[in-house]
């Protein structure tokens, strides 16, 4: 329920489908912008398809460049564009406030707290591959 009423309000704040938009903020938090496709796709767990068609769409719109990698060989890196940048730093601030408005406003502050360790916790676990305890 929450995925779907971020997919319509990404759609309304930018005009693209929520996984577009995920492409630009992991972009938009890398060093330089800049992340190798492989990893991109990896990070975001999506295939060399999906992937490759979120960039075509976000190079048209001219958020997004490929670019080749220092390392030799083929592969490529995508780089956020000033453009990208931009939109990423309008649109960042209205995703916050709608999953505030939609998932936290119901929570007193002492609950948002508990659940901001709760889930600092499953990421740490989720990132490190073992149980915590």
């Amino acid at each position: 329920m929450v995925d779907l009423e971020l997919e319509r309000q990404i759609q309304t704040d930018a005009g693209m489908p929520h996984s577009h938009y995920k492409v630009l903020v992991l972009l938009s938090e890398a060093p330089r912008h800049t992340v190798g496709l492989k990893e991109l796709a990896e990070s975001l767990q999506y295939s060399q398809s999906r992937i490759s068609h979120a960039m075509r769409a976000l190079e048209r719109a001219e958020l997004v460049r490929r670019e080749p990698t220092p390392e030799p060989g083929r592969a490529q890196q995508a780089v956020l564009t000033d453009n990208g940048l931009e939109l990423v730093l309008r649109v960042g601030p209205l995703q916050i406030a709608a999953v505030r408005a939609r998932v936290l406003a119901g929570l007193t502050p002492v609950q948002v707290e508990h659940l901001k360790e709760i889930a600092d916790s499953v990421v740490a676990t989720l990132q490190s591959g073992s149980p915590s305890r």
